[in-house]
């Protein structure tokens, strides 16, 4: 993801690619990605402990 948004240094490009449309587009799906994944990931626990 930072690749997408840039260097912690370089802040006037960060909020330059912020600014990109596309680029907050593909840090979203990142993201929704990710909250699939740990969707996935609680149920596995919640199973292996007897919760569900």
């Amino acid at each position: 993801m930072m690749a997408l948004i840039g260097d912690w240094g370089d802040m006037e490009t960060m909020l330059k690619n912020f600014a990109n449309r596309a680029v907050r587009e593909k840090i979203s799906a990142l993201i929704d990605a990710a909250k699939a994944e740990d969707q996935k990931a609680l149920e596995g626990i919640l199973q292996l402990s007897g919760q569900m």
